[in-house]
């Protein structure tokens, strides 16, 4: 999760692999330069660690604070949304972004646990997102909420139902 503020409206980023984060995000975009005077807070997946978190800020000229959280669990966001309101001032936009492909191939070897995994994190985490965020919108006055989707969510993509569903989901839920 990243979370930016200062003369930028504060902005929150949970994401598997975000913008500014270590993995994934195409390398011109992990370079780009923070935005002037930012603030960065970021909640990377369990596995990453809050020193990678901090460099990666570093690099883009932000201050961070690291935090693990997994987007698919209820108290990991509420956690993540007290640290966040605990460091800043408010929360100005939401941009849900995380998202994992689960297993790739027919439907029939698509094992139960990567489905609703997938399902958890592509689905389910923007929804706790949404509700995490909305009453700090709320208190600021208003605010918006972004759902990066996939092509997935307009056409079925074969070999990857989860994904698909998922990501279909999150665009009926945008909508």
């Amino acid at each position: 999760m990243i979370v930016f503020a200062g003369p930028q409206p504060n902005a929150c980023l949970p994401a598997k692999n975000s913008t500014f984060g270590p993995a994934g995000a195409p390398r011109s975009r992990r370079e780009e330069p923070a935005p002037a005077g930012a603030v960065a807070q970021t909640a990377y997946p369990l596995d990453e660690s809050e020193a990678e978190a901090a460099a990666v800020a570093e690099r883009h000229g932000v201050r961070a604070a690291g935090i693990s959280a997994d987007v698919s669990l209820a108290e990991d966001c509420r956690a993540a949304a007290a640290a966040i309101g605990g460091f800043f001032d408010g929360l100005d936009i939401l941009i849900n972004n995380a998202g994992i492909v689960g297993d790739f191939g027919p439907t029939e070897r698509c094992s139960l646990e990567s489905y609703q995994r997938t399902i958890d994190v592509n689905q389910i985490g923007p929804f706790l997102g949404m509700k995490t965020a909305i009453p700090a919108l709320r208190r600021a006055g208003g605010g918006s909420i972004v759902n990066v989707c996939s092509v997935a969510g307009l056409y079925g993509i074969p070999g990857l139902i989860a994904y698909g569903a998922s990501k279909w989901a999150l665009r009926g839920m945008t909508k």
